[in-house]
């Protein structure tokens, strides 16, 4: 019977199956490695029941927690419990550098058990280390114990860059350009250029009519490039002409209207 249990093959062969943090580094190439704008993008992708902030760092699992505060009266408010973070300076060994991270009491511990940084990063299980950056740290370490060539210039910092509500609000305005009065409130399309692609049938006969004109005959008001001249327009501020050619604009309408 035992001999009969041995000689059976499995049905199925059983993969385990790769860690979340573990899958980004699988097939990544040396050059994508050391790119620190693709790291970053990895980084920031959002991962089920964990934050941003934590796979910037070495949290070792840990994540804040949310629950209902009670006071005297037993009214509840809700409120988040952070992990105990610290901004701490380690060195590599292998890499040959400093790094200054983000890491939780959990972590430092960890690191003091395993005896070294280097140590940590490469033994810890990918489950319990839980962090994009920690699966960098040991994939950098990995292909330079395999390679000694293998140049390491700079690391990704471990931090996420710290954006204010000030500045969220900011970049959502316009930003302010300075108009005349007279301009401020009335349509200045005809100053800016249009590719023939977005003309009107109107506009693209004028501009054929423009375009077959010689040298001699084409005026030269029109030479200038329609940005430089939107820039000289503002930049002299002439009340003047302004009011010109916004009667001249005013008149062409008023063609336009009648002829219809």
């Amino acid at each position: 019977m035992l001999t009969l249990l041995k000689s059976m093959k499995p049905l199925y062969n059983y993969v385990k199956p790769l860690h979340v943090t573990e899958r980004f580094f699988q097939d990544i190439s040396n050059k994508d490695l050391l790119s620190p704008h693709y790291i970053k993008k990895l980084m920031e992708k959002p991962i089920q029941k964990r934050t941003i902030m934590s796979q910037f760092g070495l949290w070792h699992g840990k994540q804040p927690k949310t629950g209902y505060q009670t006071c005297f009266s037993e009214k509840k408010s809700r409120r988040t419990w952070m992990p105990n973070i610290q901004q701490k300076m380690f060195y590599s060994d292998i890499l040959g550098m400093q790094l200054r991270t983000r890491a939780s009491t959990k972590a430092l511990r960890c690191i003091r058990k395993c005896g070294s940084f280097d140590n940590y990063i490469l033994l810890t299980k990918p489950k319990d280390l839980d962090s994009v950056y920690g699966e960098y740290l040991r994939k950098l370490m990995l292909t330079k114990i395999n390679d000694p060539f293998f140049q390491v210039k700079g690391i990704l910092k471990g931090r996420q860059k710290n954006i204010t509500r000030r500045q969220v609000l900011n970049a959502k305005k316009p930003p302010a350009v300075w108009f005349p009065l007279e301009i401020r409130h009335k349509d200045l399309t005809f100053l800016r250029p249009k590719v023939p692609q977005n003309m009107t049938p109107k506009e693209l006969r004028k501009f054929n009519e423009l375009t077959k004109m010689s040298e001699k005959e084409f005026p030269p008001e029109l030479i200038k490039k329609g940005d430089d001249a939107m820039d000289e327009f503002l930049r002299k501020k002439n009340k003047e002409m302004i009011r010109i050619t916004l009667i001249a604009v005013q008149e062409a309408q008023d063609e336009e209207f009648e002829n219809q």
